[in-house]
């Protein structure tokens, strides 16, 4: 019950601080926008005390490959929104299979593998930004029911993405403190 309670507290801050609405910062964009901007401090924490992008985060996974990670899902996510707003059918299939996941991951991985740590950065901040984008288009009054479910969906699917992950960042910065 203390954890809600926090939980709660650290979102109306966070809304105060962001100039959001309080009675509607329980929508899952904003908690989406709340649970992400939580991942980013930490991406800054790690990277300000100059432990950097190898420091593993997760598994195998270091800050690198962790958010190149998010890049990843976010660019395939825009992707599928656009297909279906510009009426080429529906979302791209969501990977369902362990082993599709863990392929994409790997393939995603390996063609940023040249990327430094701060393009990698960027291209996460500037997908982060678009999606954000993308998923407001939606939400705001778009009449595909079809798209208003996925989109729907996958804000959802995003918020508990961000919150696992950022939980486990969140392990490495307190461990260094």
């Amino acid at each position: 019950m203390v954890i809600y309670f926090d939980r709660i507290r650290f979102m109306v801050e966070f809304a105060l601080r962001e100039d959001i609405d309080v009675l509607d910062f329980l929508t899952d964009l904003d908690e989406l926008k709340y649970w992400s901007s939580q991942f980013e401090n930490e991406i800054k924490v790690l990277i300000g005390d100059g432990v950097g992008w190898e420091k593993k985060v997760f598994g195998d996974w270091g800050l690198r490959e962790m958010v190149i990670h998010f890049s990843a899902w976010a660019a395939l996510t825009i992707e599928s929104i656009e297909k279906v707003k510009n009426g080429e059918g529906e979302p791209v299939p969501v990977l369902e299979f362990d082993s599709d996941w863990r392929e994409f991951n790997e393939r995603e991985i390996a063609e940023r593998v040249e990327m430094s740590g701060e393009e990698i950065h960027k291209e996460f901040l500037d997908l982060r930004e678009r999606l954000y984008r993308e998923y407001a288009s939606v939400r705001g009054g778009e009449t595909n029911e079809m798209l208003y479910e996925f989109v729907s969906w996958c804000v959802e699917m995003d918020v508990e993405h961000y919150r696992e992950h950022s939980g486990e960042v969140s392990k490495v910065v307190t461990a260094l403190e």
